[in-house]
């Protein structure tokens, strides 16, 4: 959603006062500097250099397997699977690059690449094949099994870039580990053709029961775990981990999913030897971290039908696994299916749960300030809109910004009188006698009393306002996104259900007519944000 005007908007001709001020970390990044995908460090200086840029985007590729795309991740997660078997993490860093390269050759999107996207599927792929060559053994056992790595590889990255692409063009829903798993269950089924008589799938060690309470603590590292099919703890320990460092709310999320699935697992009678194992919570893992807090902000809409769906995917994760044949794993088909679901229930019965746009996915902390950012600004102009909040009220400005703003009026009050007038405005923003009508609108919005000049406080206040809308503008673009039909603009209804989505009422047909005119197509991207200013 953007702008189509080529005349400049209120923002651009106001914002020659702001004072440059240095952007803000957000309180994450201050205690916990590993938080998001540091991109800031990896695109500049000796980490953007050519011959490492691939390394980086590998590392991407395995922490998007859980949906965080931080290179930090990436290198603990190759650390996890190598602890649980040497030839998982090896496995898993050649499926990774087969499946970058191929995404490279295919001509996949470079920002794609770079991300990892095409990297996780690969990823996976040879963690699968990893642990059927630790379970098999041998050198000869464990070259077909590499080899068959590359080419599953290769076939995801394929399976992503054209049946993916036009999967998601159709129904505009993520492909997910989908190709994951049905390169996956074709190798195994070549497998059953080798002369070497390969198992499907490796005999499982007996282990004691650990009791009720012990099974569900074991289940929440190692149901982390078992999304790189690893059932060790330390391995699992290591995995969530992983996760905390690029987003300690997608851990808490992933924690909780898996616990609610290990739980109703329980109740529909499963062995706690298999929940000790994970086996009933790393699909809950997965969901909940996907609808909870990636392809939805997190609030209490999206975290309650994400842990409702984590719930359900235990219990489904063993239905599933009973109507396929012996010894064929299920893979993360549960979570697939049931993310997927989950997406169209929200898109078609819960119209005020906003998706994230897929091409703005980042982590779930950033996506929750995404929409306390809608909150915060919405909320103040819909009562304002409605008349029922004085314009302009603000908090007191911190003494930084004051200062900021008291230097700014005394360059413009030329005349000392501690009034603005539409002169001095003009001469303060260097503008052309020509553009006196957008000088006219600047004023009229400073001037909160409306009479003809603008006063310290109004000036103040006004500052105020623009200096949260211009800092806070990408954020609330890329919340507004998804409700947009493609017209770059938005329109009555576009705005009813963003207003719904925080919380707030829809519009009455008095304030539609004094929004929007008597037009219902809409206002352009910079027209809105104009409005959210002056309102």
């Amino acid at each position: 959603m953007s702008g189509s005007d080529t005349s400049p908007s209120l923002r651009d001709l106001l914002g020659r006062l702001l004072p440059s001020r240095p952007p803000i970390r957000s309180r994450l990044r201050r205690w916990w500097p590993t938080a998001g995908t540091l991109h800031e460090h990896t695109e500049t200086g000796v980490l953007n250099h050519p011959l490492l840029r691939p390394w980086i985007s590998g590392l991407r590729s395995l922490g998007q397997v859980v949906f965080l795309n931080n290179p930090l991740s990436g290198a603990l997660l190759v650390l996890a699977l190598a602890i649980q078997a040497p030839v998982i993490g090896l496995f898993a860093v050649v499926g990774t690059a087969t499946a970058q390269l191929a995404g490279r050759w295919l001509g996949g999107d470079p920002g794609a690449i770079a991300n990892g996207i095409y990297g996780f599927n690969g990823a996976l792929v040879g963690c699968a094949m990893g642990v059927f060559a630790a379970a098999t053994g041998g050198p000869g056992p464990g070259l077909a099994w590499l080899v068959a790595v590359i080419l599953g590889a290769m076939a995801a990255a394929w399976q992503l870039h054209s049946p993916g692409r036009w999967w998601h063009r159709l129904s505009r829903l993520p492909p997910l580990t989908l190709p994951f798993c049905l390169v996956t269950w074709g190798l195994l089924g070549l497998a059953r053709t080798w002369p070497a008589g390969l198992p499907l799938a490796p005999a499982a060690a007996a282990a004691a029961d650990p009791g009720l309470l012990g099974a569900l603590l074991l289940s929440l590292p190692r149901g982390f775990g078992q999304v790189f099919l690893c059932n060790g703890t330390a391995s699992g320990l290591l995995v969530l981990l992983a996760a905390a460092l690029a987003s300690p709310l997608a851990a808490l999320i992933g924690l909780a999913g898996g616990l609610l699935a290990a739980l109703s697992s329980l109740s529909c009678g499963i062995s706690s030897a298999a929940i000790a194992q994970g086996l009933a919570s790393y699909n809950g893992v997965l969901v909940a971290i996907a609808v909870g807090g990636t392809f939805h902000a997190p609030n209490r809409r999206s975290l309650g039908l994400a842990l409702a769906a984590a719930a359900l995917s235990g219990p489904f994760t063993f239905w599933l696994a009973a109507g396929v044949p012996q010894g064929w794993p299920v893979l993360t088909l549960p979570f697939v299916l049931v993310t997927l679901a989950s997406l169209v229930i929200a898109r078609r019965w819960l119209p005020s749960l906003i998706p994230v746009g897929l091409h703005t996915i980042i982590t779930p902390e950033e996506h929750r300030r995404r929409f306390r950012v809608a909150q915060q600004l919405l909320g103040p102009f819909r009562s304002a809109l409605a008349g029922e909040l004085e314009r302009g009220r603000e908090a007191p400005p911190e003494p930084e910004q004051r200062r900021a703003i008291d230097q700014c009026f005394q360059r413009l009050d030329r005349n000392g009188d501690g009034r603005i007038s539409l002169e001095e405005l003009r001469l303060g923003l260097a503008l052309p006698q020509r553009q006196e009508q957008g000088l006219l609108s600047c004023l009229a919005a400073m001037d909160l009393d409306g009479d003809g000049h603008c006063d310290h406080a109004e000036f103040t206040l006004l500052l105020q306002r623009l200096e949260k809308l211009v800092s806070t503008q990408e954020r609330l673009q890329h919340y507004l996104a998804p409700v947009d039909d493609g017209d770059a603009r938005i329109n009555p209804t576009e705005l009813d259900r963003v207003l719904l989505s925080v919380g707030e009422r829809p519009l009455s047909e008095l304030e539609r007519q004094r929004l929007f005119g008597a037009s219902r197509r809409g206002l352009s991207w910079s027209d809105f944000l104009d409005r959210l200013l002056v309102i």
